[in-house]
């Protein structure tokens, strides 16, 4: 991610930490790189449309940004309100911001591309095989962070985008007893930091560890969500009190 324009394609099974990875790129890494980060995390059936994740892009882009929005009033006069469910001109408005020279380096962080709709898929490849998000563009410094599953028919997709650009892919396949095991340690680890945190007694504690080594099909993502909210959130330090985040 040190060149100023490109794109990275990092793939792994499912449960290996993906979104897991991608929070804590957006949250501790990235923003070292002096850049303007922008993100969208799409899921099945909720936010699953290119259109949705161009107007979080350019609404989180906006705010870091505000002067360019002048680039949305083009488009607004002609659509008005139904702006955001064109496709074509809210990818318009990202290239035209994208070229202006106040926008700065661009890091467009994209989670979970399996999960976004198969019918939107190419036209998003598409965008991404534009010029300007190619090294020798000329235009703006814009670099793209994509993670995904390594579906078949998603890679082959991706196939001229991963021969021109760097391509990551985390092996799960056949270990899963491997991540599990990986999994049930961040837990341990989590458990003993919410305790010195939150001042749990030996049993709540013990009782907190039992109950999620007994979830199934843990995740990175889920551990990383569960102990979000534990350690945000008030509860009761009661076993009753535990369970509820988790139930």
């Amino acid at each position: 991610m040190k060149q100023d324009t490109g794109i990275l394609v990092a793939s792994a099974d499912p449960g290996c930490g993906k979104s897991v990875l991608a929070k804590y790129l957006i949250d501790h890494q990235l923003p070292k790189l002096s850049a303007t980060i922008c993100y969208f995390f799409f899921k099945d059936q909720d936010q699953n449309t290119l259109k949705q994740a161009l107007c979080a892009l350019l609404h989180q882009l906006f705010i870091h940004k505000p002067s360019l929005i002048r680039h949305v009033k083009p488009e607004y006069d002609g659509n008005g309100p139904q702006l955001v469910n064109i496709q074509s001109s809210l990818e318009n408005i990202l290239e035209n911001v994208c070229r202006d020279p106040e926008a700065g380096s661009v890091i467009f962080v994209l989670d979970a591309l399996d999960e976004c709709k198969t019918s939107e898929l190419e036209s998003f490849i598409s965008i991404l095989r534009s010029p300007l998000y190619k090294e020798e563009s000329g235009f703006g410094k814009v670099k793209f962070l994509l993670t995904s599953r390594p579906y078949r028919d998603i890679m082959s997709a991706f196939r001229g985008l991963v021969d021109n650009f760097p391509y990551i892919h985390i092996p799960g396949e056949n270990k899963s007893e491997e991540i599990s095991q990986e999994v049930n340690q961040v837990i341990k680890y989590r458990v003993s930091q919410l305790v010195r945190e939150k001042g749990l007694a030996g049993d709540i504690r013990d009782h907190l560890e039992k109950r999620l080594l007994q979830i199934s099909h843990r995740t990175y993502l889920w551990v990383y969500l569960v102990f979000d909210y534990l350690e945000k959130q008030d509860f009761w330090r009661t076993k009753k009190g535990i369970d509820g985040p988790i139930d």
